[in-house]
């Protein structure tokens, strides 16, 4: 009899935000990777536990699977990198709170706009006054018979 083969789970891209708090903890922890692993593996009451190997292929962002970030999570009490609604209501409740951050969002760069908005009209105050203010001239005594401000020619 030839064993049934194995799947794989599908690589996933995990938000930096999680891996940089996983990698931190990780450091922290005294433990070495293969108990790290042992215990990522108790953690979701995996069946086959995972070796040294995969958890150092995670931490190092090669091979990343939902199900390894959802056992970091449950061993470190970090919040999960991804949620999925179980039901509707809780779909809708997860999009209530996306477009409420969505809006924060635009709101901070919506802020950062008229920030920049500010400081052009006030360039432009300032480019005015400079324009409106009298100027004394160099000499006196010298006309510029021209609009291009050379002197002149008398008798030509």
């Amino acid at each position: 009899m030839t064993p049934e083969p194995r799947t794989r789970d599908k690589g996933i891209i995990v938000p930096s935000w999680f891996l940089e708090r996983v990698i931190k903890l990780v450091d922290e922890d005294e433990r070495s990777l293969v108990q790290i692993a042992s215990a990522l593996s108790d953690a979701v009451d995996r069946e086959s536990p995972w070796d040294h190997g995969a958890v150092s292929k995670f931490l190092n962002n090669k091979v990343t699977t939902h199900a390894m970030a959802d056992a970091f999570a449950a061993l470190y009490g970090i919040p999960r990198p991804f949620y999925e609604a179980r039901t509707f209501d809780e779909a809708i409740s997860l999009q209530a709170t996306a477009r409420r951050y969505d809006a924060a969002a635009v709101a901070a760069s919506q802020v950062g706009r008229l920030a920049v908005a500010d400081q052009l009209r006030e360039t432009e105050r300032e480019a005015v006054k400079d324009q409106t203010r009298e100027v004394a001239s160099v000499d006196e005594r010298v006309s510029t018979g021209r609009r291009s401000g050379r002197t002149a020619r008398r008798g030509a």
